[in-house]
């Protein structure tokens, strides 16, 4: 059954930019990672970054089983996960992000390098925008804990945009107001596949309830030396 799910993955990440992918785990299991996740994130955070390091039994689903599978299939075998972070929509922290791409990543050190600009430091991570063609070969994969209707503030994509490049602020809004946007409605469970430079945005919570969303980010590209992602953390299938 889960192989019919990532039938021609690539293929529709490669059109759409993204993918959804239902049922990849069970309740009991998103009910253990928010159990685990709740005893090392304070509760009105928004947030809490580094989860591969802190959290060895995510990285583990992270690397094996049936996401690692979707993974391979859409990247091939040499994939790698960097990092994990947790998103996490509640009544003390009820957010909106606007319309944008994800466009920076993380590395171990500054080194001047070519096509590398925009270096920046959060929660004592070095972070640097890369070329177009780095982002292009990564993917995310966002973990659903809670059952995310539209009044849950989901993720809302715009079809096809990643294939446009790194987007100017006019090419930006080209896209928001010449093409339809598609809520992501999905269930506890459920794993969005997107590539970084989708557009896509997130509204607050219109309902007094959790939107918990652990995003896993996973790359194939060697990075130029002296550069180094800080952590690569194979797949095995």
């Amino acid at each position: 059954m889960f192989w019919q799910k990532i039938s021609g993955l690539a293929d529709r990440i490669e059109q759409q930019g993204y993918a959804v992918l239902p049922a990849v785990f069970s309740s009991s299991t998103c009910q253990q990672l928010a159990a685990r996740l709740g005893a090392i994130a304070p509760s009105h955070r928004a947030g809490e970054r580094h989860l591969l390091e802190k959290v060895p039994e995510l990285c583990q689903l992270a690397i094996a089983g049936p996401l690692a599978a979707a993974i391979q299939t859409a990247l091939g075998p040499d994939a790698f996960a960097i990092r994990a972070t947790l998103f996490s929509k509640h009544p003390e922290a009820n957010w909106q992000i606007r319309w944008h791409q994800d466009r920076i990543i993380p590395v171990r050190e500054q080194h001047s390098t070519e096509g590398f600009s925009g270096w920046s430091m959060k929660d004592g991570q070095l972070h640097v925008q890369p070329p177009t063609a780095v982002l292009e070969s990564m993917l995310a994969a966002r973990i659903h804990l809670d059952d995310t209707p539209e009044d849950r503030g989901p993720l809302v994509v715009i079809p096809g945009s990643h294939r446009s490049g790194k987007l100017s602020g006019e090419a930006k809004q080209y896209w928001v107001e010449n093409n339809t946007a598609r809520p992501l409605a999905v269930f506890c469970g459920d794993v969005i596949l997107m590539r970084p430079l989708l557009l896509h945005r997130s509204s607050r919570l219109t309902q007094p309830a959790y939107r918990r969303v652990i995003h896993i980010e996973y790359a194939i590209a060697t990075l130029p030396e002296p550069l180094c992602w800080p952590h690569a953390y194979k797949l095995s299938i």
